[in-house]
């Protein structure tokens, strides 16, 4: 179980802090279909690449929920 108050975020480095976001999320997400978390990915758009420091993508209720499929409109 998550507690906030017990976790010394303000310690982190940003790498941690960007990994530390990436468990808050995934704790209040977990129930979702077809879940996907990764850290620093690279993003391949039609004007560029793009890094992502926490990249998520989910279905809920039948739609998908995604960055990637989104910059490449």
């Amino acid at each position: 179980m998550f507690i906030r108050v017990k976790d010394a975020y303000l310690e982190l480095t940003p790498e941690e802090f960007e990994r530390y976001s990436l468990d808050l999320l995934f704790e209040q997400t977990r129930n979702l279909e077809s879940l996907v978390f990764e850290h620093n990915k690279v993003i391949e758009a039609y004007d560029g690449n793009y890094q992502i420091d926490g990249y998520i993508e989910f279905t809920f209720m039948g739609v998908k929920s995604s960055l990637e499929e989104f910059l490449k409109i």
